[in-house]
């Protein structure tokens, strides 16, 4: 019967070194190759916007979502308003076009209109003054890459 008793407490022994062990190991730090899962929302109006997955190593260069995620554990879930937290902003996609000319096109010259001009999706998200021109930036990327959301992200797994 003592040798019963030694080997159940052996065996709950074990099984806390290992929960321990992976509790541990199982945390995002740096270079850090993360699983996520995560959705998109309008922060002021709770509007679903997107969700996705994706893997990617985090580091320094991912500055906002690394210091939202580090010290995360596997399933925990961390919510923050971000603007293009994967870097996939692309300048190439942005062009400027004078307000005269939108005005012309009985366009508004309006930061967040929607711009269609040879069968391109645009939305305004500046508008700036160059020579004494008022210019309208208008830029084809995805609007998560330049606007305020709300994302929450899940870790899914952790390598």
């Amino acid at each position: 019967m003592k040798n019963l008793k030694v080997l159940w407490v052996l065996t709950l022994l074990i099984w806390a070194w290992i929960l321990l062990t992976w509790c541990k190991s199982s945390v995002v730090e740096e270079g850090s190759q993360v699983r996520l899962s995560y959705e998109i929302s309008d922060p002021e109006t709770w509007e679903f916007i997107s969700a996705w997955e994706k893997t990617v190593t985090l580091d320094y260069s991912w500055t906002a979502l690394f210091q939202l995620l580090e010290g995360a554990k596997v399933w925990e879930e961390r919510a923050w308003e971000l603007i293009d937290p994967f870097n996939e902003h692309n300048p190439s996609l942005e062009y400027q076009l004078t307000t005269l000319v939108l005005n012309e096109m009985w366009i508004p010259a309006e930061i967040w209109q929607e711009v269609k001009i040879w069968d391109e999706n645009s939305i305004i998200t500046d508008i700036v003054s160059k020579d004494w021109v008022e210019q309208a930036i208008l830029d084809q990327n995805p609007q998560e890459t330049y606007k305020s959301f709300l994302w929450t992200f899940e870790v899914d797994s952790i390598r």
